[in-house]
């Protein structure tokens, strides 16, 4: 499986990151905000538990990324074989999970002594978006408003992971275009991006947030984390 590094730390210094956050809705502009820390496991408190203690394994990744300054987020959408998570090329995105299962897909990749797997954080997801704008990789239009020049959209169907290198950005496949993706915030599971290959770039840009949708258009990535 292949999985590449996100420098929070270095989008985090940007002056205009915390409005993009805000503006979009993403979790968290400073992990190191004492506050929004407090704020948002809060909220968690209210949510029905995903684990046996889902508080303690969220403050665990932010605490995480904010020493670290980063992540490693799964290059691909992720595949399954045989019943087990993987980040490979040339694989049929895992759909049909309901969001639920998708946390505790995510969570069973790994747990070893080094690092730690969990579903991609809204927050993480935001942070991918924000540095993808910040490389210059993408523009912040393809970002945030039309997302069609580097995705799967109206295709008829999703296409294998990393089928097409007009679909990536600093190393990343599929963001755009193909599935959508659950991510982990502090009010739940939601999805971001939109049912994407049956839909235009415009409407549904890689920024989207679109609430739980557990329909076999959604998949999901697994961020790992360092202990």
């Amino acid at each position: 499986s292949q999985f590449v590094w996100i420098p929070v730390g270095y989008v985090r210094k940007e002056t205009d990151c915390k409005n993009f956050f805000e503006k979009f809705g993403f979790d968290y502009a400073d992990f190191s905000d004492k506050d929004l820390v407090d704020e948002q496991t809060e909220r968690i408190k209210h949510y029905l538990g995903l684990s046996d203690d889902p508080v303690g394994e969220y403050l665990e990744e932010i605490e995480s990324i904010d020493k670290y300054g980063g992540f490693y987020i799964s290059r691909f959408n992720i595949s399954e074989k045989n019943g087990m998570p993987q980040s490979v090329k040339g694989a049929k995105s895992w759909v049909n999970l309901k969001s639920r299962d998708a946390y505790k897909v995510a969570a069973s990749f790994e747990n070893s002594e080094e690092v730690k797997s969990n579903l991609t954080l809204d927050a993480e997801y935001g942070y991918i978006c924000y540095w993808i704008i910040l490389s210059g990789a993408k523009t912040v239009e393809e970002v945030t408003k039309d997302s069609s020049s580097w995705g799967n959209f109206k295709r008829g169907g999703t296409a294998e992971t990393g089928s097409c290198e007009e679909w990536c950005a600093n190393n990343i496949y599929d963001l755009a275009g193909n599935v959508s993706e659950f991510t982990f915030a502090s009010t739940g599971i939601r999805s971001r991006g939109g049912n994407r290959y049956r839909c235009s770039g415009r409407k549904n840009i890689v920024s989207t947030s679109c609430g739980r949708d557990e329909t076999n258009y959604t998949g999901f990535r697994i961020a790992l984390c360092i202990k």
